[in-house]
């Protein structure tokens, strides 16, 4: 089954490099829009984990977090990754959290699945075990909205 993903991944990467390099300036930001649309979807067969914490620290602490996390998930056999769980933290400009995909670009980042754990969205159907809530963290003088998931019987956190 790992095979069947492999491959389907690397097609998706061929056609996604093609369309890439063929379109014209104006059109690249729609384009990635439907690319990271399709690249966020999970591949059933494939192990799922989350981040449950926040990112705090400057953005150099952030960055050393994210690649533990990413070498903590591939060391443990996960192959995704809920993208919505993991958010920076802009610690001194607000108090609010920044989604992954506005810093990195997911869409390149997947292209190098099974070498690299894969970042998905979220889908109830397919992850059954898992549950996404809205949580507000307080921290004077602010607060901020963060998308949690959890496992739904506590079992697992990464």
């Amino acid at each position: 089954t790992n095979t069947n993903a492999t491959s389907r991944n690397t097609s998706q990467q061929k056609v996604q490099n093609k369309i890439l390099t063929t379109l014209e300036t104006e059109q690249e930001p729609q384009l990635y829009q439907i690319l990271l649309k399709d690249t966020l979807q999970p591949f059933a067969n494939v192990s799922t984990t989350f981040h449950s914490k926040v990112f705090f620290a400057g953005l150099c602490n952030q960055y050393m977090r994210f690649m533990g996390i990413m070498f903590l998930a591939s060391t443990e056999g996960y192959g995704q990754i809920i993208e919505e769980s993991i958010q920076w933290k802009d610690t001194y400009g607000h108090n609010d959290l920044v989604p992954h995909q506005m810093l990195w670009d997911v869409v390149h980042w997947n292209t190098y699945y099974p070498t690299l754990p894969r970042l998905v969205s979220f889908h109830e159907d397919i992850h059954t075990d898992l549950n996404m809530t809205l949580e507000t963290i307080d921290l004077s003088p602010g607060a901020f909205l963060r998308r949690n998931v959890s496992y739904r019987s506590q079992v697992k956190n990464h």
